[in-house]
C-alpha cells in the first residue's frame, strides 16, 4: 500500500529561529517511521542551513499527488495559503496571519497573543517538541536516571550577541556550575559541570535552572521538570510568556534591555538552596515527548480520512 505524502512548509532565520525547522524535523522523521505516511519538508527561507542528514527530507517544489501540506512559519497571507491549497489541504500552525482563515485546518501549538486579551492557549496533547531534544533523550533512555548536577543552562538563541551574553553572566552566582549552549555546542559558562561535546538534551535534563526566551527550549526545560529564568528579546516573546507563566516553573521573567542582574542573581541563589541534585529518568521525560508527536500523528491521520 502507498503510503500518505506530507509536504511540512516552514523555514528557518529570522523571527522563525530554529525552533520551527527543529519540530517539523522532529514530526518528518517520525511520520517516515510509520506504515502510513511520508513526509518532505520545503524550506521557504533557510538562513540556518541543516545538517546533511537531513538532505533526503528536503525538496524544492511541492509534488502534485501531495495529501497534505503542513504550514509551520507563523503569520501567512490569505494569497499563500490559497495557493499552497491549489496543491493540497493545508493546515497551518500556530498561524497569526490573515491566512488563518483560509487555511483548510488550524491549530496551535504555542500560546497566541490576543489585543483583546483574549489569549489562546496551545493545544499540549499535540505539542511537538524539536529533533536534537527527542532524539538527545532517546539516546539517553538506555541509562537508568541521571543526576541533575548543573546549576544553570543558558540558551539566548542560536548566535547571541557578545553583549547579551556578558550581561547574562553578571546574573550568574561565581559559586554556581553554568553551561552556554551556543551554535549548537555545550560549554562551561562557570565552573566545570561537564565534558566536552555533551549533547543539548543531556545539559537541558541534568539542569536545575534554565534562562532562555520563550521558545522551544523552554518547553524542553519544562518537560525536564526544569525551573526557568525568562529573558526575552521582545515584548511579544514576553507576552507568550506570560500565557504560559502559571503552568511552567518560571522563576523570573523580563527582556533583555530591562533586567536586573542583582534580582536575578538573588533569585538563583535562592532557588538553588531549595533544589537538590535529584535523580531524574530519561525514559520518563521520553514517554512525555513522545505522547505529544503520537497524538499529533493521529489528528494528521483523522484530518486525511475525514
Amino acid at each position: 500500500m502507498d503510503k500518505t505524502k506530507i509536504v511540512i512548509v516552514t523555514g528557518t532565520g529570522g523571527i522563525l529561529g530554529t525552533g520551527h525547522i527543529q519540530r517539523m524535523l522532529n514530526l518528518a522523521v517520525y511520520l517516515n517511521r510509520t506504515d502510513n505516511f511520508t513526509a518532505s519538508i520545503y524550506l521557504k527561507q533557510n538562513e540556518f542551513p541543516l545538517d546533511r542528514k537531513f538532505t533526503g527530507l528536503l525538496i524544492d517544489a511541492i509534488p502534485p499527488d501531495t495529501k497534505l501540506i503542513i504550514r509551520d512559519m507563523r503569520d501567512s497571507s490569505a494569497e499563500e495559503i490559497q495557493i499552497l491549497k491549489q496543491r493540497a489541504p493545508v493546515l497551518a500552525i500556530d498561524d497569526s496571519g490573515a491566512g488563518r482563515e483560509s487555511a483548510d485546518y488550524a491549530i496551535n501549538l504555542l500560546p497566541v497573543p490576543s489585543e483583546n486579551s483574549e489569549h489562546v492557549k496551545p493545544d499540549t496533547s499535540l505539542f511537538l517538541y524539536g529533533y536534537n531534544f527527542t532524539e538527545g533523550i532517546d539516546l539517553l533512555k538506555e541509562k537508568n536516571s541521571f543526576n541533575r548536577n548543573i546549576d544553570i543552562a543558558v540558551y539566548a538563541g542560536y548566535n547571541p550577541s557578545p553583549e547579551l551574553i556578558s550581561s547574562v553572566r553578571k546574573s550568574i552566582p561565581d559559586s554556581c556550575t553554568s553551561v552556554l549552549l551556543e551554535r549548537g555546542i555545550a560549554v562551561n559558562f562557570t565552573g566545570e559541570a561537564l565534558k566536552s561535546d555533551t549533547p543539548y538534551a543531556e545539559v537541558i535534563s541534568r539542569s536545575k535552572i534554565v534562562i532562555t526566551h520563550f521558545g522551544l527550549t523552554m518547553f524542553d526545560a519544562d518537560a525536564c521538570g526544569c525551573k526557568i529564568a525568562a529573558l526575552n528579546p521582545t515584548s511579544y516573546h514576553s507576552s507568550l510568556t506570560d500565557i504560559i507563566h502559571n503552568d511552567f516553573n518560571i522563576i523570573y521573567s523580563s527582556e533583555y534591555d530591562n533586567f536586573s542582574f542583582d534580582a536575578l542573581r538573588k533569585i538563583i541563589q535562592h532557588e538553588l538552596k531549595n533544589t537538590g541534585d535529584k535523580n531524574f529518568s530519561p525514559s520518563d521525560i521520553l514517554i512525555k515527548i513522545n505522547r505529544g508527536t503520537e497524538n499529533f500523528i493521529k489528528y494528521i491521520g483523522k484530518i486525511i480520512n475525514n
